[in-house]
């Protein structure tokens, strides 16, 4: 082995390393030779550091400035509307007199309520009453009595065609309550000369007779108009 201390060894300056290799390098390994003093190692040029992301929230601020401000103008309308919806809001209670009206109609007769002749209505003894174009009337009940036979109430009923066609009249469309509350149908009276019969009103026609109750029937307080089973008309008198 050459001494390396003298000038003359394998990498003395006459001997140079060749081009791109350490002269103090292993041929195979590029580590200092032995016996050589150490070398400065050279690392690599560090790679450019990465560019600053790019900021985003410049059109987030936007979104939310846009945002706010709709927020903002549909607060402002909204203020300015709810006077209108306080002064609809008083319309209905200003309306509620109104509501009185039925009250005060209810105070109307009933004969007046139905001026047209249809409906129930209540009506003293001796009034006259519109049917539907009859006019009929009905006294107080008066309670006859016959020998053998018994006491029936009978009342003496009257009524007058104002139509324009013919009307019918029959004692069945009469009947009587008493002050228990029993209802029942008229019926024939013991002196079927006074009766009233079943027939036919002509325009401007009048009829009158009695009807009554049977014996059975005592009390009785009331005479009611009850036509065809009270669909068009039911006249109370009392």
């Amino acid at each position: 082995m050459p001494d390396v201390t003298t000038p003359y060894g394998p990498n003395s300056p006459q001997n140079p390393p060749p081009t791109g290799l350490d002269p103090l390098a292993s041929p195979s390994t590029g580590s200092p030779s032995s016996g050589g003093p150490p070398q400065q190692q050279w690392a690599a040029t560090p790679p450019p550091p990465p560019e600053p992301p790019k900021k985003k929230g410049g059109k987030l601020r936007w979104v939310v400035a846009v945002v706010g401000l709709l927020v903002l103008v549909g607060m402002i309308n909204g203020g300015k509307d709810e006077p209108a919806d306080t002064t609809a809001a008083a319309a209905p209670a200003a309306a509620a007199p109104a509501s009185a009206a039925p009250a005060q109609a209810e105070a109307v007769p009933a004969a007046e309520e139905n001026a047209d002749g249809y409906g129930k209505k209540t009506a003293s003894f001796g009034e006259e009453v519109n049917a539907g174009g009859m006019i009929v009337t009905a006294q107080a009940p008066k309670e006859l009595s016959q020998p053998y036979l018994g006491t029936q109430a009978c009342a003496t009923v009257t009524l007058r065609n104002e139509a324009d066609s013919q009307k019918s009249f029959s004692p069945f469309d009469w009947k009587f309550r008493t002050k228990d509350g029993v209802e029942v149908t008229a019926n024939i009276p013991f002196n079927a000369d006074k009766a009233l019969n079943t027939g036919q009103l002509t325009p401007g026609g009048k009829v009158s007779g009695q009807v009554c109750a049977d014996t059975q029937t005592t009390g009785v307080t009331t005479v009611v108009y009850n036509p065809g089973f009270g669909i068009m008309h039911e006249i109370t008198f009392q």
